[in-house]
């Protein structure tokens, strides 16, 4: 957070029950609140809600997505599968909406067997590591703690744009409802793609 003196504030979150029921928290306050912002509430599709994020943001993901009626598809980006912690929140199989696991080939690896119903896929991004799927290039250059990451591989920009795409088709298909997208047709050398057997 930086305030307008100039302070800052940087603070990691733990992976733990408080901090993944504080995010759930989050998420449920701003689905209640869709509908009272004025004047983006007249132009939003309140029927065709989505949601997707990011390693703990995945974990939220994934729970809003089974708790939450409203989501009608949902896309976690590399969250752990194989959690350690004691609360286990899920462990990635059988969503009843569209749901798919966009995964780092480094995570993939190492997790469990996850079984997919209709309309729920698996995609491993080659070549990728699990802060593959950070805004690196922008954070970089704001927030220096970013750094520590390393600087972008050569072909950050293909993974980028196979991440980018997965995740933009997915949404058109199942929440514009645009049959002509497939995203299966995105198998190729960057992006393998597993849907029900």
């Amino acid at each position: 957070v930086f305030f307008q003196d100039g302070s800052k504030i940087f603070h990691q979150a733990k992976r733990n029950k408080k901090t993944i029921n504080t995010c759930l928290e989050d998420v449920s306050f701003v689905l209640m609140s869709l509908s009272k912002l004025e004047p983006l509430a007249n132009i939003m599709d309140l029927e065709n809600i989505g949601i997707f994020g990011h390693s703990l943001g995945g974990t939220v993901t994934m729970k809003t997505a089974r708790d939450n009626k409203c989501i009608k598809a949902a896309l976690q980006l590399d969250a752990p599968m194989a959690d350690e912690t004691p609360q286990k929140y899920d462990n990635g199989s059988n969503f009843d909406i569209p749901f798919c696991h966009i995964f780092a080939e480094d995570s993939a690896k190492t997790i469990p067997p996850i079984l997919l119903r209709k309309h729920n896929f698996k995609a491993v991004i080659k070549g990728t590591e699990h802060m593959s799927f950070a805004d690196h290039l922008l954070l970089m250059e704001i927030l220096p703690t970013f750094r520590k990451f390393g600087e972008p591989d050569a072909d950050y920009l293909t993974k980028y744009s196979a991440i980018t795409t997965s995740i933009c088709t997915f949404f058109n298909r199942f929440l514009k409802n645009n049959t002509d997208v497939d995203l299966m047709g995105l198998n190729n050398q960057n992006i393998h793609i597993e849907t029900e057997k």
